[in-house]
């Protein structure tokens, strides 16, 4: 079993990037791996709920990651400084979804066996 980080540096529309991020995530966790997904910059936007993306063309990514976090199959953090930027606080996020300090998100980086960046 390995762990692996998965940093979300990309909005949630716009570009397959976050969705892959947890596409990729989920197949992890499938297997068995610890995983963290790690919000930093524009990637804070793919955990607030609340979107209705749907009407865009596409997928609200928000309810999956709030599941993964809720059922402890992956740790969410979200950079609090990036969502401080954003006009985002805790209340912006769902269930689970963990508002950190950077040096939270350096932590869980620096703990991972594999690291990879959306």
């Amino acid at each position: 079993m390995k762990s692996l980080a998965i940093v979300i540096t990309k909005a949630p529309f716009g570009t397959i990037h976050a969705a892959e991020a947890i596409r990729l995530a989920n197949g992890a966790t499938s297997y068995g791996h610890h995983v963290s997904l790690l919000l930093v910059g524009d990637g804070v936007l793919v955990a607030k709920k609340g979107q209705k993306a749907e009407e865009t063309g596409w997928t609200s990514l928000s309810p999956l990651l709030e599941k993964m976090a809720s059922a402890a199959r992956a740790r969410v953090l979200a950079d609090l400084n990036s969502a401080k930027q954003r006009g985002l606080s805790q209340g912006d996020f769902g269930e689970g979804i963990e508002l950190v300090e950077r040096d939270t998100i350096f932590s869980a980086i620096g703990n991972s066996q594999r690291i990879t960046i959306f």
